[in-house]
């Protein structure tokens, strides 16, 4: 009878450390996704400044996430939490919205927000502000529905640094 020897690669400490920081510096940056890559719209001349000042003003942290790195770093957008919630000043209302379209009021701001998403509760929502110059739309991938903190939280700047044109009717 023959014996054999299995002979074990002993593991490195300093292997295992590097592997374990590039884990947490990672996590720390949110993950592996990088950057939330914001596509910029065309706006009506003058709104870049009220959206760029709306920018500034948008908190650390929503909703219990925080702000994530948006590419390009100039982008006319803002994000938070992995998935990514997502703010941006867009040029025209969606597809979809008339005038006679339902607009739900949550802390002093009208939103739009397709049929279609509202009933389907598994689905990405994506809203956008009524009444107010730019047009703000928020996208909400649906591991945060309902997304009302995020709407009470996102009122008060939008509030203080957009020009409003309209209210929900």
């Amino acid at each position: 009878m023959t014996t054999q020897l299995f002979r074990r690669r002993p593991v490195s400490l300093t292997r295992g450390v590097v592997v374990c920081t590039t884990i947490l510096a990672a996590s720390a940056y949110g993950g592996c996704g990088g950057a939330v890559e914001v596509t910029d719209p065309e706006l009506p001349a003058g709104q870049e400044t009220a959206c760029r000042a709306l920018l500034e003003a948008l908190p650390d942290e929503l909703g219990g996430l925080e702000r994530a790195e948006v590419e390009p770093d100039d982008a006319l957008g803002a994000a938070w939490g992995d998935p990514a919630i997502e703010l941006r000043c867009v040029g025209a209302m969606p597809d979809g919205h008339t005038r006679i379209s339902d607009c739900t009021e949550i802390n002093g701001v009208g939103w739009y927000t397709p049929d279609a998403q509202l009933t389907d509760f598994d689905a990405d929502l994506t809203m956008t502000t009524i009444g107010f110059e730019p047009i703000v739309e928020l996208r909400v991938p649906a591991d945060y529905r309902p997304p009302l903190d995020q709407m009470t939280e996102i009122a008060a700047p939008i509030k203080r640094t957009l020009k409003v044109t309209s209210r929900c009717q």
